[in-house]
C-alpha cells in the first residue's frame, strides 16, 4: 500500500505565548506544573489557565515538579515537555536532595499543547550524581538529536558523602526515551546550575548562574 506522509504544520506568526511554570515549594501543590497563556503576542501579561490550578501532577518518582522547560520538534508537529523530578514542600531538605536526589527527568509530549502523554521518568543523570535539576534542550540540526542539559552534583564515593558542587551536565537523544551517556559540559570548580540558551543568526548564546 502506499504511504501517506503528513504534510508539515504551517509556519504561522506567533499570536500569544504558551508557559509552563511552578510556583514554588511554600504550598502544597506550588510544585506541580501550571500553564499560562499572555494576553496578545506579549510576554509581559499573562493570565493562569485551568483556574490558576495545576494542569500537569507528578505521580512518579519525588512526586513534585519543577522547572518546567517546553520545545518544539524541528518539524514543527510535537513538542516535548521536561521537568526536575523534585519536591521540597513538606521537608525543605535541600541537602538531601542534592546527595539522593532523583537522577531522571520527568517527560510528556503534545500536538496541540493542551492535551499531553502520561508523564513518563527517564534516568539521565550516572550513578554518581546526587540531583538533576533544571532540565532544558535545544535541537541540533548537525547530530540530528536534541542535546538536553541539566545541573547534578557529582560524588566520588558510593555514599555521596563529603562536599562537592553541581555542574552542568548533558546528553543527547531523539525520542526522549533513550539518552546518550551523560557528560560533564560546564565545571568552574564550583555550583553552576541553571543553563539557557537560545540560537540568534547563528550564534549560540548560552546563561548559567554562578551559586557563588
Amino acid at each position: 500500500f502506499p504511504a501517506t506522509v503528513k504534510a508539515l504544520p504551517r509556519k504561522l506568526d506567533p499570536e500569544r505565548y504558551f508557559l509552563g511554570y511552578f510556583t514554588g515549594e511554600g504550598l502544597a501543590d506550588g510544585e506541580q506544573l501550571r500553564f499560562g497563556l499572555s494576553t496578545g503576542n506579549s510576554a509581559l501579561d499573562w493570565v493562569g489557565l485551568n483556574g490558576g490550578r495545576p494542569s500537569l501532577v507528578s505521580q512518579l518518582g519525588d512526586q513534585g515538579l519543577r522547572d518546567p522547560f517546553i520545545i518544539r520538534s524541528p518539524e514543527g508537529d510535537k513538542f516535548y515537555q521536561i521537568a526536575t523530578d523534585l519536591r521540597i514542600y513538606g521537608n525543605g531538605d535541600w541537602d538531601a536532595s542534592q546527595r539522593t536526589g532523583s537522577k531522571s527527568v520527568m517527560v510528556w509530549e503534545s500536538t496541540d499543547l493542551v492535551h499531553w502523554t502520561n508523564q513518563r521518568l527517564v534516568k539521565v543523570s550516572p550513578d554518581s550524581a546526587g540531583n538533576t535539576w533544571a532540565p532544558e534542550a535545544y535541537y541540533d540540526s548537525k547530530l540530528g538529536e536534541y542535546v538536553v542539559f541539566w545541573a547534578s552534583k557529582l560524588y566520588d564515593n558510593e555514599a555521596h558523602s563529603g562536599d562537592t558542587y553541581n555542574r552542568m551536565m548533558y546528553a543527547t537523544t531523539r525520542d526522549f526515551y533513550t539518552f546518550s551517556e551523560p557528560k560533564v559540559w560546564i565545571d568552574r570548580g564550583w555550583s553552576v546550575i541553571d543553563s539557557t540558551m537560545i540560537q540568534n543568526n547563528g550564534t549560540y548564546y548560552r546563561l548559567s548562574k554562578d551559586e557563588r
